[in-house]
């Protein structure tokens, strides 16, 4: 059992490869910025010891150094420490996550479970104990604490090496490259936060608060006039009944059921009174949740790198990935004094990836020619060349809606004013023009590998790349999406891997990485350099897209601003609303 710290340490890197497995003992493992360290626990070709904390900056070379290979488990955190204790950016070009891989290598499965613990259980067969309690805050650390993690550090050799082998055997060997290089860049999100005017948010607040207040009353009052006393806009059960008595016999009061009647009567007062309440009300949530973790003036976020099963990144404690468009809202995250935002957008990922997944050469050859893929879409569906605006956005949702899986009852129910006849008439015009896309789709569907894992039916998902998702067979439209989405994981976060090496180089200390979206990377740099941060990000996202894309142009967008909004209208009404929220909910299928 182990019994002491070393208080003094000294050990120069290696100059051929070399491992050093690492374990953190903290007094918090809820967000690294709020971490203290206790104690370090290193094995390896360094030898095995227990260090004090004041011998952190001894293993910093160690962790920088590109022929050590640093391995632990959730350095998402462990890294997170260092870097409030170090107090700078770190290169760290070799890192292993054994967490990152046992969900890489588990991903879908059910119970998908990554814990140290677990871990052991399912890949070692081993029982090992739960990390003990903590000692009293400020005190010295117990034997037992310092024995758990001399054994959960002296574990991982076991655990890398038999994760070696199944990351091999399954083929994700780049995937989890990709994953161990981007893991610094969430580590900078999470320490450098975003800047948040808390002030005017809690103005915001109070305003939306009044005016969600005064509308409740008003649609109580309308409620009341048609002799429902009592009446409540958040139960949906009374707002069905008030509907109907207006002869209006919906299955549900969703946004979208809703703005399907305000298409046939824009001047509904009642509806237009109540979604404007929903949106209030969302609003609000927004906006409590932010300035209750918001401090001095700036809001750092907790990330799950492999939060989705499509291993995209989620965000959370407060979710700043989903933060509606609506400048008032995004104009509160602000740029620090003296720096300015740059952001870049992939351009129309989603169908830049189908088309080279599905292998379509009338859907390749919209982007080789750089066309507008919603216009050619309408062009098609339409049978005409000249498109309104409101035809572009059908199409829009029908690009989504499809590529997603959705088929008749999907166009139907989106798209209230066509007939069956004519959804019908409008998706097989859709697959006329995109052949290639309506066979693959069944080759990931219908013709994907199944397998059985204890006693349960998967079949097999994959990105571009190779990473896997175990789908339950019936869920044909995760088949379906999961490629996309997983493929545009992928491609993020080999941006994320490549920008962090960049910004990790001296010259670009005072670039800051302040978030990353599912299709854009956010920076936040001095004022000066704008446009020179505008074409780093630029390169390096079209850079990474191209190498995957391979046969088509990636492009992005960028934005430059003092806030988040860019000084953009992000409102929505009316068709444009609808389209909107439509599209927003084919992309949250995983």
């Amino acid at each position: 059992m182990a019994k002491a710290l070393l208080s003094s340490w000294s050990c120069k890197p290696h100059s051929e490869p070399s491992t050093l497995y690492l374990h953190l003992r903290t007094e918090s493992y809820v967000m690294p910025r709020s971490s203290h360290l206790r104690f370090i626990s290193i094995a390896g070709d360094y030898g095995q010891a227990l260090l004090a904390p004041n011998l952190l900056d001894e293993i910093v070379p160690l962790l920088e150094c590109p022929s050590c290979q640093v391995v632990g488990h959730n350095l998402l955190f462990d890294l997170g420490v260092v870097r409030k204790a170090f107090g700078r950016r770190l290169e760290l070009p070799n890192l292993w996550d054994t967490m990152l891989a046992s969900q890489l290598l588990c991903n879908g499965l059910s119970p998908q479970e990554s814990s140290l613990q677990s871990i052991c259980r399912d890949l070692l067969g081993w029982h090992f104990d739960e990390s003990p309690k903590l000692s009293d805050k400020g005190s010295e650390p117990s034997a037992r604490e310092m024995d758990y993690a001399a054994r959960a550090c002296a574990i991982l050799e076991r655990i890398q090496a038999k994760q070696k082998s199944l990351l091999k055997m399954q083929a994700l060997e780049k995937v989890a490259k990709i994953e161990f290089k981007a893991l610094p860049a969430l580590v900078e999100i999470e320490y450098n936060g975003i800047g948040f005017n808390e002030d005017k948010g809690r103005r915001l607040l109070e305003s939306l608060v009044k005016e969600k207040d005064h509308l409740e009353k008003k649609l109580q009052q309308y409620a009341k006039s048609k002799r429902m006393d009592g009446f409540n806009p958040r139960n949906p059960a009374q707002v069905k009944k008030l509907l109907r008595s207006h002869g209006y016999n919906l299955e549900s009061t969703s946004a979208a059921d809703l703005e399907r009647i305000l298409l046939k009567n824009p001047a509904e007062p009642f509806i237009n009174s109540l979604l404007k309440y929903r949106e209030l009300r969302q609003q609000i949530g927004f906006l409590k949740n932010w300035t209750d973790f918001a401090g001095d003036d700036r809001i750092y976020p907790k990330l799950t790198q492999i939060g989705g099963r499509s291993g995209r990144i989620t965000c959370s404690r407060p979710n700043i990935q989903q933060v509606p468009r609506q400048a008032r809202l995004k104009s509160l995250f602000v740029a620090s004094q003296g720096m300015t935002f740059v952001e870049a957008d992939f351009s129309a990922i989603e169908m830049r990836i189908i088309a080279v997944l599905s292998g379509d050469k009338a859907m390749q050859m919209i982007f080789k020619k750089g066309l507008d893929p919603h216009k050619q879409t309408a062009q098609a569906i339409f049978q005409k060349t000249k498109i309104s605006d409101e035809e572009r956005q059908i199409a829009k949702t029908l690009n989504y809606g499809t590529i997603y899986g959705g088929g008749v009852n999907m166009i139907h129910s989106n798209l209230p004013n066509l007939t069956g006849e004519e959804a019908r008439e409008f998706l097989y015009r859709f697959y006329a023009a995109y052949p290639g896309l309506k066979s693959w789709q069944q080759m990931v569907s219908d013709g994907a590998q199944v397998v059985e894992i204890d006693r349960e039916t998967y079949k097999i998902s994959r990105s571009a790349l190779g990473r896997i998702r175990y789908v339950d067979p019936q869920h044909r439209n995760a088949l379906i999406n999961t490629p996309v989405q997983a493929t545009g994981a992928d491609l993020q976060k080999t941006a994320l891997g490549r920008l962090y090496e960049k910004i990790a180089l001296p010259e670009y200390s005072d670039f800051r990485l302040i978030n990353a979206v599912h299709d854009s990377i956010l920076l936040e740099v001095p004022d000066k350099r704008k446009k020179e941060a505008s074409r780093l990000l630029q390169n390096i996202m079209e850079e990474a897209g191209n190498e995957i894309l391979k046969v088509i142009p990636c492009l992005t967008d960028v934005k430059v601003g003092k806030d988040w909004s860019f000084d953009e209208d992000g409102s929505r009404s009316g068709l444009c609303g609808l389209f909107s929220r439509m599209i927003s909910r084919m992309l949250r299928l995983s």
